[in-house]
């Protein structure tokens, strides 16, 4: 992550290129993890995976089922999982604070563009001390809104090849070469890191 606190990022990888891995880690492949990483160094911080279902890579994660459980649970890390997307940002910005909040496969969450609640929650995120992933299989799918008021793209395999438009889209100087550079690596887990301007 980035060195500024609260960081709103873009993580972008195609299915089957390592996305979940990014997330909670894998030893043998020499992935550290989001997750551990951010509970070693934010041990107070809640860390919360949110998803419309019970994918089975965050099985070992528990999850919380009412808003007390997400207000009491500081420093836990654990799953909200609902498909009543609406719902979810509602009870994100009405109780969630000093937490890493994971949003797994976001264009379940948006469409062109964020709703209220959901640009609410990143303008807040200072004040209220989140840092935010925004999960998408591919560069297209991400709202344009949300690329604007973003820090960080981290960049892995996706199923796309790079256009005109995705560099019209994307305020991000070196865009296109770390595009390429993701897309001609042999190790599906490779991703590049770029600061949104």
């Amino acid at each position: 992550m980035a060195t500024r606190n609260n960081q709103i990022i873009i993580h972008c990888r195609g299915r089957g290129s390592g996305k979940t891995t990014y997330y909670i880690g894998n030893t043998e492949l020499g992935v550290p993890g989001i997750i551990p990483v951010y509970r070693d160094k934010h041990p107070l911080k809640s860390i919360i995976v949110m998803d419309t279902f019970d994918a089975d890579a965050y099985r070992h994660l528990p999850i919380a089922n009412s808003i007390s459980d997400i207000t009491m649970l500081t420093g836990s890390t654990f799953r909200i999982v609902d498909p009543d997307t609406s719902k979810l940002w509602r009870v994100l910005n009405r109780n969630v604070m000093n937490a890493l909040v994971i949003v797994e496969d976001a264009t379940r969450f948006v469409g062109t563009k964020l709703t209220d609640d959901q640009k609410t929650i990143v303008l807040d995120s200072k004040q209220k001390n989140i840092d935010m992933f925004w999960t998408f299989h591919s560069l297209m799918s991400i709202p344009p809104d949300l690329v604007r008021i973003s820090d960080t793209l981290v960049l892995g395999k996706t199923n796309e090849n790079f256009t005109s438009y995705l560099r019209n889209k994307f305020p991000i100087s070196g865009l296109e070469q770390g595009f390429q550079e993701v897309k001609t690596n042999k190790n599906k887990y490779f991703n590049k890191t770029l600061l949104i301007q």
